[in-house]
Formats: C-alpha cells, sequence, structure tokens
C-alpha cells in the first residue's frame, strides 16, 4: 500500500458533490498573480483551482483569464475561465478558474505543482 501524499483533504461533504474527474488538493504558499494582483491558491487540481483575492476585485463569472501560479522557485502560466465568483469577508473575492486548452504537459506540470504545495501544506 503507498503512503497517502496530502494528509489535509478537503472535508468529505465537500467532495461529495466534486465533480471534478480528479482530486484536488489544498495547497500552502501557492500563489496565483494576474497583473498587479496575487491571490491565495485555497485549492489545485488539474482542472482548476480555487483562489482568494484581498481587497477589491473586478472578476466577472465567464471571463477567460490568464494567471502565473507561483510557488517556491516554480512558476507556471496557466488560461482558464473564471465558473463562479463570490464574496469572501466584507472586501476579499475568492474565485473558482477552470484550466483551458492545456496540453499533456502542462496537465502534468499542474498536477506536479500541485503535489508538492499540498505536500508543503503537510509540512513535509
Amino acid at each position: 500500500m503507498q503512503p497517502i501524499r496530502n494528509r489535509n483533504p478537503l472535508p468529505i461533504q465537500a467532495t461529495v458533490n466534486n465533480r471534478r474527474n480528479r482530486g484536488r488538493l489544498r495547497t500552502t504558499d501557492l500563489t496565483a498573480k494576474q497583473n498587479n494582483l496575487s491571490g491565495e491558491v485555497l485549492d489545485l487540481s488539474a482542472t482548476g483551482m480555487r483562489v482568494r483575492f484581498l481587497g477589491k476585485t473586478e472578476f466577472k463569472q465567464d471571463e477567460l483569464i490568464g494567471m502565473t501560479l507561483a510557488w517556491d522557485t516554480v512558476s507556471l502560466p496557466v488560461r482558464g475561465k473564471i465558473v463562479w465568483v463570490r464574496a469572501a469577508g466584507r472586501k476579499d473575492v475568492q474565485i473558482g478558474v477552470h484550466f483551458e486548452e492545456l496540453n499533456d504537459s502542462e496537465s502534468a506540470a499542474i498536477r506536479k505543482l500541485a503535489m508538492l504545495a499540498g505536500d508543503a501544506a503537510m509540512g513535509k
């Protein structure tokens, strides 16, 4: 039996209605940067991510965006569509992004980055 790499999964209830065909991992110190904005990636999968931005932002559902994922010395440009936008507190916002137009090597790079950042969340 192989050890579980990310022992900090999302709660069971949150994953029951998970429409992703691949799992998602909570991450630590992973950022998503777009222009002058920098947000905290809360969880990441091979097909998308959830990002929290502090302060006022102007994201709109169905908007196509380009971002750079950054963790430690690794940076990875990604493209995606904002599938939802939600208030997170009085001034903050969370967005759900579905990655678009990924080739096999980009998908593999995202999976590897998710595992690295997920292991960091575990303190490994």
